[in-house]
């Protein structure tokens, strides 16, 4: 499993979580590393290597088992939140309006008459009389979050 900046797994069997931090390093319990994390012992096996593209592989945990990712916010209910992950083909709208936010097949972002390659950021920006706030970026795993939506 290989697991990118902000994400999370918990161990199997347990309630313990493996955080690969904001700042690149990981966390499993008490431990935190900017290189590797290796335990083994007769109740608990984790093998994890940070990659050269800053993204953690953990290669062997527990007992041959795979750790379960938690699940990332989606668009379920179809409206736009803080922290929402969209990949191409995904859409939500905004909330209180009609205005989607939509991840193009050729994993654009466009929103209204906006588009854009990397990001959009539109800070108490008005559109047709309509307040809007929005910063979406994409992420070098090409999906895209939603930073800041609304007031």
């Amino acid at each position: 499993m290989v697991l990118q900046l902000g994400e999370r797994c918990t161990y199997p069997g347990s309630t313990q979580t493996f955080t690969v931090n904001a700042d690149g390093s990981a966390t499993f319990g008490p431990f935190t590393s900017g290189t590797s994390i290796n335990i083994t012992s007769a109740n608990l096996t984790l093998v994890a290597n940070r990659q050269s593209d800053g993204s953690w592989l953990l290669g062997r945990v527990g007992a041959d088992s795979t750790p379960t990712p938690n699940p990332e916010p989606t668009p379920d209910d179809g409206v736009c939140r803080e922290g929402l992950i969209l990949r191409p083909g995904d859409s939500c709208t905004y909330p209180g309006t009609s205005t989607e936010l939509t991840i193009t097949t050729d994993n654009r972002a466009r929103f209204g008459f906006v588009t854009a390659g990397t990001g959009i950021s539109l800070i108490n920006t008005t559109i047709n009389g309509v307040r809007y706030t929005l910063v979406v970026t994409k992420q070098p795993d090409g999906t895209w979050l939603i930073e800041r939506i609304g007031s």
